[in-house]
């Protein structure tokens, strides 16, 4: 250690924030971890995971908006890796695609469905 991290002979760091929560309480869906480097107290940290667990509280809540266009296809973006002489590359694309003239029921029970 340098002289110059000791401060009246004892090593000048910053404490770290840790904070590690579940929710909801029973069945828990979600663990969220949070390490505040120099945070020197738990509750910055709680404030955090506490911002975490919210916007995916949010996120479970959303009714889903989208919604195929009527005219008969939809616009579909790829990534994919394909071989190329001794190794591999990177290819992408943007592809339009027949959809199925059946009508599929909509869900009636999934995770996050309410």
């Amino acid at each position: 250690m340098t002289k110059a991290k000791l401060a009246h002979g004892k090593a000048d760091f910053k404490d770290n924030a840790w904070f590690v929560g579940v929710t909801p309480r029973r069945s828990p869906e979600i663990v969220v971890a949070v390490l505040f480097e120099g945070g020197e107290h738990g509750q910055f940290a709680a404030r955090i995971a506490a911002q975490v667990v919210k916007a995916y509280v949010d996120k479970q809540r959303q009714q889903p908006t989208k919604v195929a266009k009527g005219d008969g296809k939809v616009e579909v973006g790829a990534v994919w890796n394909a071989s190329e002489g001794d190794g591999e590359v990177l290819r992408s694309g943007h592809f339009v695609l027949p959809l199925s003239k059946k009508r599929v029921p909509l869900a009636v029970a999934a995770p996050g469905l309410e």
